[in-house]
């Protein structure tokens, strides 16, 4: 246990009610000088505090940790783990405070007496806010857990494309993703490319989009849309 006092060396000292001048020994030493001050014995001379130990034990610094942090098992950056050179930065009520040098925003987060987390690593300047990294982790978790509260027990319906779609078949596609998303389902619109339809990617994209738009009335994009891969697809939920 750490001590709750600080001592003054190489001070004679007398206690109350102890003579260590008659006869009972040498002055105490430090252990025994502590054990009496805890004791209520001899306050008057070992008043010096350290307040770090007031309430217990210091918080570690995180400033010089680089043990990896993670929130949602994603790995997140905080303090001297950030290794770009320049950075845009969130204050802690999100307001925008700008671009900044990396070792300015770390100085600023300490003056403060938070961390400075990483964000948006891929943004360009790289994202990060001045927050406790506890607080953004309870934060990030929080804010998962209530979408996947929100999205649990949603059905998702799922239809197909394909990369040349006749009108005929477009209008009926278009018509029961409509119908899903009235009821309350999700739908999701999917694109597969093989063979020679690879030639095609370009006129996909262009479907999708405008099979996206024409569903604004009754849905929203929810999430990203895949134009990266062989299998482009677009998730739609209902407009609320």
């Amino acid at each position: 246990m750490q001590a709750a006092r600080a001592f003054k060396r190489n001070r004679p000292v007398d206690f109350e009610g102890f003579d260590f001048k008659g006869g009972y020994g040498p002055p105490p030493t430090n252990g025994t000088a502590w054990l009496l001050s805890t004791a209520g014995v001899g306050d008057e001379y070992y008043d010096d505090y350290d307040d770090n130990y007031e309430d217990g034990p210091p918080i570690p610094d995180q400033w010089d940790t680089m043990e990896p942090k993670y929130v949602n098992d994603r790995r997140v950056l905080i303090n001297k783990q950030i290794e770009s050179s320049s950075l845009r930065v969130q204050g802690m009520d999100k307001e925008d405070m700008g671009v900044m040098a990396t070792d300015e925003a770390r100085q600023i987060a300490r003056e403060e007496g938070v961390d400075l987390v990483m964000i948006s690593p891929d943004a360009n300047p790289p994202l990060a806010r001045l927050i406790s990294f506890s607080k953004f982790k309870y934060e990030a978790e929080r804010a998962t857990k209530q979408r996947q509260k929100a999205s649990k027990g949603v059905d998702l319906k799922e239809l197909r494309l394909r990369p040349v779609t006749e009108t005929h078949d477009y209008a009926v596609k278009l018509k029961q993703a409509q119908g899903f998303l009235q009821k309350g389902s999700k739908v999701k619109v999917s694109m597969a490319f093989s063979g020679r339809e690879l030639r095609f990617k370009d006129q996909g994209k262009e479907l999708i989009l405008r099979f996206v738009e024409d569903l604004t009335s009754v849905g929203k994009v929810d999430g990203a849309i895949n134009f990266k891969t062989s299998n482009f697809s677009v998730t739609m939920a209902p407009n609320k």
